[in-house]
């Protein structure tokens, strides 16, 4: 999904088996992810948890459309990134997205 969303909005994106943090765990990868300010995109509701425990990272967006194949999963977020980002941006802490 990194490389579309790079593509169709040409930002800078990683998926974090990408990265050499991945073997980290999910809770150094939080941690790196909201020490260097980047925008944490996750589908695992674990995300919810290293929020509360760990502080919030710059910006969080945790997709809950449930388990979807990668093309859904693009299709999606060509379709309501954009909107997101905004809500995001403005302080939002939650859009809730059909």
């Amino acid at each position: 999904m990194s490389t579309s969303i790079e593509r169709h909005f040409q930002v800078i994106c990683h998926s974090v088996v990408d990265l050499p943090v991945d073997r980290a765990g999910d809770e150094d990868n939080f941690l790196r992810a909201r020490d260097s300010r980047a925008i944490v995109v996750s589908k695992d509701s674990d995300v919810v948890d290293l929020v509360n425990r760990l502080g919030q990272a710059r910006l969080v967006l945790w997709v809950t459309c449930g388990d979807r194949s990668n093309a859904l999963m693009n299709e999606l977020f060509i379709r309501v990134l954009p909107h997101a980002a905004k809500l995001l941006v403005k302080g939002e802490p939650r859009a809730d997205m059909a």
